[in-house]
């Protein structure tokens, strides 16, 4: 079976639950905080329009993440910091002591950086929101999208390598109504599966904001 339907991981538990008879009213009785779709017209249909879109039919689409810090600062982390950090204490005076050692020895990553992502597919389009630790707050409408974040979009029909920007605002095709619309998905999306959207570490975890990176040579 083929079939253009946007799908995400959290669409397969209502997804079987579907499949073993059960219904959409019992599922949200019993199961009230699964947030994903049921997805199982799709397989009795390839071509049916799927809850979060497809190809021929964009709809509400499906949210892609990464938080990770072990990624933020390549610069930081090529120095050996992350040698320090891959087998943490579990005891958590232990385990804050490394943590501040590393910042002794290495400094802190540099939080501005943006290499975390929100990221929104519908079928036909992808919208990117590329940003930094400090810039969690999800933009009101595309000015402020903008003005916080680095972005992408591209057409996955016209363009399925991704290799052209359209989201770039000097890009001949570029559209400030779909990309308003795109974010107004994404924002949609993070409400409703991740309800909160937060900084997952605290930024003093190192003992220190500074950034100082040393030679790799020393």
């Amino acid at each position: 079976m083929r079939t253009s339907a946007v799908g995400s991981h959290l669409d397969l538990a209502p997804t079987v639950l579907a499949l073993a008879g059960v219904d959409a009213d019992e599922r949200a009785r019993r199961y009230p905080d699964l947030a994903g779709r049921d997805l199982s017209g799709v397989f009795a249909d390839p071509g049916e329009h799927a809850p979060r879109g497809s190809t021929e039919r964009p709809g509400d689409g499906a949210l892609i993440t990464w938080d990770g810090l072990n990624m933020l600062d390549p610069e930081w982390a090529i120095q050996g910091a992350l040698r320090l950090l891959v087998d943490l204490p579990s005891d958590p005076e232990l385990r804050a002591a490394r943590m501040r050692e590393v910042g002794e020895t290495y400094g802190a990553p540099d939080f501005t950086k943006r290499t975390f992502f929100r990221a929104v597919v519908d079928g036909r389009y992808k919208l990117v929101r590329w940003f930094s630790p400090t810039e969690y707050e999800a933009p009101r409408d595309v000015e402020e999208l903008y003005a916080r974040s680095d972005v992408t979009v591209h057409d996955l029909v016209a363009d399925p390598g991704e290799l052209e920007n359209i989201g770039h605002p000097d890009h001949p095709r570029y559209d400030g109504e779909l990309v308003a619309r795109l974010l107004a998905k994404l924002n949609a999306l993070i409400e409703r599966e991740l309800v909160t959207d937060e900084c997952p570490f605290d930024f003093d975890m190192f003992g220190t904001r500074d950034v100082t990176y040393r030679d790799a040579a020393d």
